[in-house]
């Protein structure tokens, strides 16, 4: 079990970075499990180059935000409300991976919306935690709005197709 180190640590229910524990081994798991109270998972660390929030109604992306943070070195980068900026990222520049993996993500969840937080490294991208009531402000929320009008005109749930589909571009608002 050795070889599984690196780790993040995380109580099941936390908010943003709190209670946010990396561990190098399993002296330093065991330490750090002892100060959560109450459930918790592991996950494997990966060295993240980008934080991405998707942000998905009825299957479908309508606004994605890049995390930019004081130091790219941290474990963390921070919640919403930490240090740092989010950035809209254009439509013609939206990672095309990142948008894959989230539209999967969100059809697994059985939710009609979700904020997606995702990470990168190395044009890889990884899920890591769907929120289902993020702060939606600025031209983002218009479009999360607006999308959230069109679905529930429509009770739109079209999007409930196998996962694995390849031609995931029409999850792409």
């Amino acid at each position: 079990l050795e070889d599984m180190y690196p780790v993040i640590l995380r109580p099941m229910q936390h908010y943003g970075s709190q209670d946010l524990h990396f561990c190098k081994d399993k002296a330093e798991f065991d330490k750090a499990r002892d100060k959560i109270a109450g459930d918790y998972y592991a996950s494997t660390y990966i060295k993240k180059d980008r934080e991405i929030r998707v942000f998905v109604v009825s299957g479908r992306v309508v606004a994605m935000l890049e995390k930019f943070p004081p130091d790219k070195k941290l474990i963390s980068w921070g919640g919403v409300d930490g240090e740092g900026e989010w950035l809209y990222i254009k439509w013609s520049q939206w990672p095309l991976e990142c948008a894959r993996v989230a539209c999967e993500s969100f059809v697994h969840s059985g939710l009609d919306f979700g904020a997606i937080d995702m990470m990168m490294e190395k044009n890889k991208a990884y899920c890591l935690e769907i929120n289902t009531a993020p702060d939606i402000w600025g031209y983002y929320g218009g479009c999360v709005g607006t999308a959230l009008k069109y679905a529930m005109d429509r009770n739109d749930r079209s999007y409930i197709l196998p996962v694995g589909a390849n031609d995931f571009k029409r999850y792409i608002h």
